[in-house]
């Protein structure tokens, strides 16, 4: 699967997706310093990766099959600063023979609030459904991240389940929601966002 090529694909009025490269990997670092978006992304103990170790997670990525991963850069020009890096997106663990993944995001908390992971997003999913021509994606969110959920309904995803108390921070418990979108409930939200018929992604591709 070439992943270098799938950049040049992936387009929007504000931001595109290109691979995440090693001269990324400062920008990356200096997105994770904050332990207030790490703690927002997973479970795991929020600790902020060297260059390096950002460097090293890109290369990987690369090189494997069943992942890829995207850096967010805005669409500027030169008398506006030129590009950047503000976020990234990752295809986790796509399972080829049953059509499936599952994603994250993240967006650098100066950029969070403006439409660019909204945006960020449409692009993936039409990559996903339309050039990986997968079935199903899936997601976790924290069920305290309301501005997260209501962001990922707004794009079509339907909630499957919830992981109650799942994990624990700051003394307490906390749930973990499930959600899934299907490629025509992506078509039918597309549809609706872009003002058209919903009949450009269907089951059939």
């Amino acid at each position: 699967m070439p992943h270098t090529t799938a950049g040049a694909l992936l387009h929007g009025k504000r931001v595109r997706l290109r691979p995440l490269e090693e001269a990324d990997a400062p920008a990356v670092a200096a997105i994770q310093s904050s332990t207030t978006l790490l703690r927002a992304l997973d479970v795991v103990p929020a600790v902020p990766r060297s260059a390096a170790q950002i460097a090293a997670w890109a290369q990987a990525l690369r090189a494997a099959s069943d992942g890829f991963l995207f850096a967010i850069e805005t669409l500027r020009d030169a008398a506006d600063g030129g590009p950047e890096v503000i976020g990234w997106v990752e295809l986790d663990g796509v399972l080829w023979s049953a059509g499936t993944t599952s994603f994250s995001i993240a967006i650098g908390e100066v950029w969070q609030g403006c439409g660019y992971g909204r945006e960020a997003l449409a692009l993936l999913f039409d990559f996903v459904f339309d050039e990986l021509n997968l079935h199903r994606i899936g997601l976790t969110v924290f069920a305290s991240n309301a501005r997260a959920i209501r962001l990922y309904e707004h794009l079509g995803f339907v909630h499957e389940g919830t992981a109650r108390e799942f994990f624990q921070r700051d003394g307490q418990r906390h749930d973990m929601h499930h959600y899934g979108l299907l490629r025509r409930e992506w078509g039918v939200a597309r549809a609706r966002l872009r003002g058209a018929e919903p009949s450009a992604v269907t089951d059939e591709g």
